[in-house]
This record gives C-alpha cells, structure tokens and sequence, in this order.
C-alpha cells in the first residue's frame, strides 16, 4: 500500500497533538478531559470501556462506585449518544467485576468480560438475560452475524512458572444460537493479541510476539496470523521488531491500523508502514467504523476516569461522559 499525502498529513497530526499532550505545554483544541483531580479516600467513580453502536451515534461503556467509607462496589452498564446527552441506564452487573463491553453488529446483544476471573457474558439490549457463556477473554463480534471470537487461557504463565498445570491456550469460536464453542486446532505458545474475524468473517487474525534465541526481550518480532476457518489452515507472517505490548488492542474495519494501550498511552499502529504512533495517554481504545475517531478511558487517577474523544480529523480531544455526571449508586 502506498503511503498517500493524506496519510501523512494524519500521522503527523496525531504525533504533534501527542507530544503537545504528554509534555503537557500546549492542549488539543475543543473541550479538554477534566484535569487530575486529587484522590479522595475510599471512593470510586470511573467511567470505562467505551465501545461504539453498530450505527455510529450511541456508545456503550462501564461504571464503576463506591462510596466513601463503603464496602460495596457497583458496576454499571451505560449507554449515551455521542454529545453524552441521552444516558440511559442499561444494568447493574454483579456478581463479578467487568471490564469490557460490546455491541454486536445487530444493536441487539452485549458482550461482556470480566476482570480478574476471565469470564465472558451475555446481555440483551435491554438489560435482561445477563448470563455467563463461557471462561475466556478477549471477546471480539463477528462482523455481521452472532458468533465471537475469543481467547481461552488456563493460567498459562503462572502454571509455567511454578511447574503446575500443562498450559491449554487456545482461540475459540462461540455460536450465540446454538451456545456451542469451538476451539481452533492449532498450538499457539506465545501469548494472543487482538484475536478478530475478517470483514467477510471467513477467516480469523491476531497478532503475537517471538523472541529469537539469545535475543533481548526488546527485540521480539511481531507476527501476523491468519486462520482460514474453511480449509483449517494457518499462514503467519514475520512483520517488525517491536518493544510493545498490545493490549486493548482493536483492528479497524479495513484492516489498516489498530488501536492499542501500552503503558497507559494509546497508539496507532499503520500496518503498510509497520510502525505505531503514539496518540494520547488513556486506555481501552475503541474505533470509529471510518477510523477518524477514538474512544478511551481517560485515566484521573486511581479511582477516576472519564470517556473521552479524540478526533483525527480536527486533531481535538473533548470529554464524552464525566464520572462527576453520573449518580453514585
């Protein structure tokens, strides 16, 4: 793919507002995230995990609370229009803690991963029927139908170390209708990034690392992978050598670029240039469907977080949902 003018014009863009960001000397135009606020003892309001609607114009994200001098934590579902008017509260999740969601393509279902126990649910629309799944992470849609993708890991790197348990990681396939999971046959060893289907949901693609033998751990390889699931075979292409990390990591649509966290900044990476450029401190990264636009947790502090936007195009950030507008339950 050549590199276009335009292309040029954006990375630059992004790489100026994001050094102007993280010096902290000058601010992107528009309506800047709320400053850091000073941490008060024992409470809690974070706004989280930002996913856009199938159509663009709402988006979907998480909120955590908890009162000062309380012992009860609550997550809770959210969804807004784009300007943060219109906030409709979908569900109180318990019994675990969340940490991601997802529309699917239809605006029907939410998909939904936990934090520390890996577990993967499902939510109508609605708010009813949430229920458990499966065991697993990394949950990603199918492009049009009710399938998704995710990763299944049995405490690979801990079981490892201490000599325990064989490790069992694998990518699986669940099928919303029939609630049967597949797991894909093949061995992965190395830890999955960003597992996902293609646009025609024929095939999937992740991303991993290797360290070559007597090689720095800064100087792993990145590695392309693809799954074609009607012929069961693999292909896997060697791409750059790398220091990150990409977790939170989400494909655009045409497969050019990804959004990423590492180290609490969030990057694009241009695959026809095979490098990342660093954007804007947050996390959770999610990608508007024409790729001008992200969604991120913009981090306060231990305990605060806002949505936030960054808009390529303008080269703009404006808070989306502050956690001081949403009601401590």
């Amino acid at each position: 793919m050549a590199i276009t003018q335009p292309l040029w014009n954006s990375i630059s863009k992004a790489l100026l507002v994001s050094a102007f960001l993280i010096s902290g000397c000058v601010s992107a135009q528009g309506t800047n995230p709320t400053p850091v606020s000073t941490p008060v003892p024992g409470l809690v309001r974070m706004a989280y995990s930002p996913s856009w609607a199938p159509d663009g114009q709402r988006i979907a994200f998480l909120f955590r609370s908890r009162k000062d001098n309380s012992q009860e934590v609550h997550d809770i579902l959210y969804t807004c229009l784009l300007d943060g008017s219109d906030l409709l509260k979908v569900k109180e999740l318990k019994p675990a803690r969340f940490k991601t969601v997802s529309w699917d393509a239809s605006g029907e279902n939410f998909l939904l991963s936990t934090e520390d126990t890996e577990e993967i649910y499902l939510l109508d629309k609605n708010g009813e029927n949430l229920h458990k799944v499966s065991d697993g992470d990394n949950p990603s849609w199918h492009p049009s139908e009710s399938r998704f993708v995710f990763t299944y890991d049995n405490n690979c790197e801990a079981n490892d170390r201490v000599g325990g348990v064989q490790c069992n990681r694998q990518i699986r396939l669940y099928d919303v209708a029939t609630s049967v999971t597949t797991s894909l046959p093949i061995t992965l060893e190395r830890e999955v990034y960003a597992p996902a289907w293609s646009n025609d949901g024929l095939k999937l693609q992740w991303l991993s690392t290797m360290t070559p033998q007597s090689k720095e751990l800064n100087q792993r390889i990145l590695e392309y992978h693809t799954f074609n699931l009607a012929s069961q075979t693999q292909q896997t292409v060697p791409m750059n050598q790398t220091d990150l990390t990409f977790a939170d990591a989400e494909w655009s649509k045409d497969r050019s670029l990804m959004v990423f966290n590492y180290l609490s900044n969030i990057y694009m990476y241009f695959f026809s240039l095979s490098k990342s450029f660093p954007i804007t401190p947050g996390t959770d990264p999610s990608l508007s469907s024409d790729n001008t636009r992200v969604l991120y947790t913009n981090r306060l502090g231990e305990n605060r977080a806002d949505i936030a936007l960054f808009d390529r195009r303008e080269n703009t950030i404006s808070t989306v949902i502050s956690h001081r507008s949403l009601p401590l339950e």
